[in-house]
């Protein structure tokens, strides 16, 4: 963030104390707002007063006032600028010069010593990249995508990073065995609801678990109907006919 100094005692100088004696303190803030946009262009700005008063929010009377009627500013040409805020900018600038050309001395005298240090970073990333490169290899002989899975599975929950980098993880034989198990298990889970987030599903292997049956232990699944349509009443829920006994 940029920034400029600020003289601690600027509130006692005589044109100061003039302008907050006929406008008030509002006006101080307004007046280093003015000097802010100096700085950030460059010391130089057009005295359009509708805009400034616009975008401070104030009065543009006041504002002409604040430019001309106390000595704050100088006029040069169609802008505006202030004798401290060039003189600042002047010396900011020249030390920017002197620090840039420190830089470039230190610099010439540690390129020879950061040569070899240079080669052994080149080196590393050379490692790095190679084994990206592998691991990316790796990947994409993967004997089922990612995408096959979050798809099949059907219940998009969760971060979707973790949960392929956990199936990125998995032999090909678990993955393979994965996809066998999905189609009854989805067939028992109709409800995605009631389906295991996709996360949990991989962290605890739950492939490897018994199929739940949509039957209960009565032998009767969530609407009250057994594996061959007939309701607790006895009723048959298509046919409307009677289990015989």
């Amino acid at each position: 963030m940029e920034y400029f100094s600020h003289d601690y005692n600027a509130r006692e100088d005589e044109k100061i104390q003039k302008l907050i004696y006929k406008h008030g303190w509002q006006s101080y803030g307004l007046y280093w707002a003015l000097v802010e946009m100096l700085y950030q262009n460059d010391g130089f700005i057009e005295p359009e007063c509708d805009r400034i008063a616009y975008a401070l929010h104030t009065d543009k009377d006041l504002i002409k006032n604040i430019i001309y009627d106390f000595n704050l500013f100088i006029e040069h040409g169609k802008r505006i600028t202030s004798k401290s805020v060039l003189h600042r900018l002047k010396q900011r600038k020249g030390k920017s010069e002197k620090a840039r050309q420190a830089a470039t001395i230190r610099w010439d005298k540690e390129k020879a010593k950061d040569a070899d240090a240079m080669q052994t970073h080149s080196e590393r990333n050379a490692i790095k990249e190679s084994k990206a490169k592998e691991i990316k290899e790796k990947e994409n002989k993967e004997n089922i995508p990612f995408e096959t899975f979050w798809n099949l599975y059907d219940k998009k929950v969760g971060y979707i990073e973790k949960v392929k980098a956990k199936w990125n993880k998995l032999k090909d034989s678990e993955r393979q065995d994965i996809i066998n198990y999905l189609p009854m298990y989805i067939k028992a889970t109709p409800d995605k609801q009631y389906r295991k987030n996709p996360e949990t599903f991989l962290n605890n292997k739950s492939w490897n678990d018994e199929i739940p049956s949509e039957y209960g232990e009565d032998g009767f699944n969530k609407d009250g109907i057994d594996k061959d349509g007939y309701r607790r009443n006895g009723q048959h829920y298509l046919t409307g006919g009677v289990r015989e006994i």
